[in-house]
């Protein structure tokens, strides 16, 4: 129940908030929204303030960075408690960088522009600066949802209350900082001294929603004894989890088109809609085990039709439905009957009206192993030799999906092999003939070792992690104008990725891949380069996939607010 104090509060923020947004509604165009998603499965990542060396504000004994931290581990009990997933960035009295190399965003004067960079560290403030971004570094390689920095503060010996800030680049930050300082206020009955807009590294560089909590004064002795009071610090730790449940619970509006469903199939037929009225095949493939459906996206671009998922021994409705809408005269299943079962086929063929037993209307590719279903496809595919190949792993996922909608766009069948081997069979497809075939190897050589490659010439796309391989990608094969139009799709979790490569190649797309919310430091580097020019990119899965706040997350990238 709100207090009176709190209900007169919000109700001024409201006026204030309607007031100004008519006078930008009557002087701005209003940018065209997808449908209000709500978040999923989120993630909070919690930062106390400071930290080893760097003890914060100090009086009576007490340094900032011990309250910070006891306040940390209250809000994150309270939250996983809850069922939120939770990281801290620092667990004990540690500063967050440790050493080693780290790259900072800074002002570089030369270039009139932020720069994401290894920028020596010559004094304190740069010291300081590898700490915060260390900080930001923890929460975005872990893919938070949100993040919020915990501090106290400290000015005259009179000044008392709690404030909350956010970035002036992060669209979203306003309404996540008045709901965590709402409910910090209704939970603790401390003095209210309201949101403000900050420049504070934290919440300017982290790749989320984000507020900094200043909880109380420390240079007054009154509130530094409530401060200290574990019973206090409990509540201070109710009020902000309260305040990220109430902006948790709220939609958000997506600026960027979102294909997807409740589940992973609903997905697929929903990218299915967007991209066909009808079609003349549809493949057919695992929507559970990943091996023989990362090859499908260039044949099912070869067909002229999308990719459709299934799993277990039924067929899903909304996946019967969709090919009923779809009514195609040929649906090709890709793999063995382990991976779909002869018993979903036959349910398949019904739903479009095809005769399962004549080859020409329904038609398995199969083989004794996923290597051999890759090399299955791409003699379906019957493309010419120039064209190219592309090799990539059979027992990790993201390297393929990476390139799928590019090899599918360029009409190359992806092979598949292993860390200990290249299949005879493939390898005579591609050195077999009057000449080698082109050949593109996705990923590095953890995956696919150069021994495995003997013999064959090649280009190799890769990285040090799935991301960096992916951008490597994104970089080789795509143009500036296509790169500017991608398909945003989970690194973690297969089947979306993998119903999107057709519809992707179609439209000459790329796939960006992405964790639920991580983002390397050299995309937003990307994105920020770009904040004069339009991003139009669409998103492959549900909020539990992809978060419901990365459209607005690319706004927050592009500083054009800073």
């Amino acid at each position: 129940m709100l207090s009176t104090q709190a209900t007169q509060r919000r109700l001024w923020r409201l006026v204030r908030f309607a007031c100004v947004a008519v006078l930008i509604c009557a002087t701005l165009p209003t940018p065209a929204l997808a449908d209000p998603i709500r978040p999923a499965s989120l993630h909070i990542a919690i930062d106390a303030g400071h930290g080893g060396g760097y003890s914060g504000a100090y009086y009576g004994g007490t340094a900032e960075k011990t309250l910070n931290l006891a306040i940390a581990k209250k809000v994150a009990a309270t939250l996983r408690s809850r069922g939120y997933r939770v990281t801290l960035t620092r667990s004990d009295d540690t500063k967050v960088y440790r050493g080693g190399g780290i790259k900072t965003w800074l002002w570089d004067s030369k270039l009139d522009a932020y720069r994401y960079s290894d920028w020596p560290a010559t004094d304190s403030t740069d010291r300081l600066r590898q700490d915060l971004q260390a900080r930001c570094d923890v929460a975005n390689a872990s893919g938070a949802d949100l993040f919020v920095s915990i501090h106290n503060n400290a000015a005259s010996s009179s000044a008392v209350g709690a404030e909350s800030y956010r970035a002036p680049n992060d669209p979203l930050g306003n309404q996540f900082a008045e709901d965590v300082q709402d409910e910090l206020i209704d939970a603790t009955g401390a003095s209210d001294r309201g949101v403000h807009s900050a420049k504070f590294y934290v919440i300017r560089w982290s790749n989320m929603p984000a507020v900094l909590v200043e909880c109380g004064f420390m240079s007054n002795s009154s509130e530094l004894s409530r401060l200290r009071s574990s019973s206090y610090q409990g509540k201070v730790a109710r009020g902000i989890a309260d305040g990220i449940e109430r902006f948790a619970d709220r939609t958000v509006d997506e600026t960027f088109d979102r294909w997807w469903g409740a589940d992973r199939y609903e997905t697929a037929a929903a990218v299915s809609r967007a991209g066909w009225d009808r079609a003349p095949a549809v493949v057919l493939a695992s929507g559970v085990k990943f091996a023989d459906s990362l090859v499908a996206a260039p044949l099912a671009t070869k067909l002229g039709g999308p990719i459709l998922t299934t799993g277990g021994d039924k067929l899903p409705n909304v996946i019967a439905g969709e090919i009923k809408r779809l009514a195609p005269s040929r649906i090709v299943v890709v793999g063995g009957p382990d991976s779909v079962p002869d018993s979903v086929v036959r349910e398949a063929a019904a739903a479009a009206g095809l005769d399962v037993s004549k080859p020409a209307q329904v038609r398995r590719i199969g083989g004794r192993d996923r290597y051999e279903v890759s090399m299955n496809v791409a003699r379906e595919m019957s493309s010419e030799p120039s064209t190219g190949v592309v090799v990539a792993s059979g027992e990790v996922f993201p390297d393929a999906l990476s390139i799928a909608a590019s090899a599918a766009q360029k009409g190359q069948p992806i092979l598949l092999a292993s860390r200990a081997r290249l299949a005879p069979q493939i390898k005579d497809y591609i050195v077999g003939g009057d000449k080698q075939r082109p050949v593109t190897v996705v990923g590095g050589t953890t995956t696919l070792p150069e021994a495995v490659l003997e013999g064959i010439e090649y280009t190799r796309l890769a990285g040090a992690t799935r991301y960096e391989t992916n951008w490597a990608v994104f970089n080789a094969r795509y143009d500036e104008a296509a790169r500017l139009r991608p398909v945003i799709a989970s690194s973690q979790v297969f089947p979306d990725a993998l119903v999107v490569g057709p519809l992707a190649a179609r439209e000459g797309r790329p796939i960006l891949l992405v964790g639920k919310s991580a983002m390397p430091g050299y995309v937003r580097q990307w994105v920020y380069n770009r904040r004069a020019e339009e991003i139009d990119a669409v998103v492959a899965g549900g909020p539990a996939s992809i978060s419901a706040y990365i459209s607005k997350m690319f706004v927050k990238m592009e500083m054009n607010s800073y």
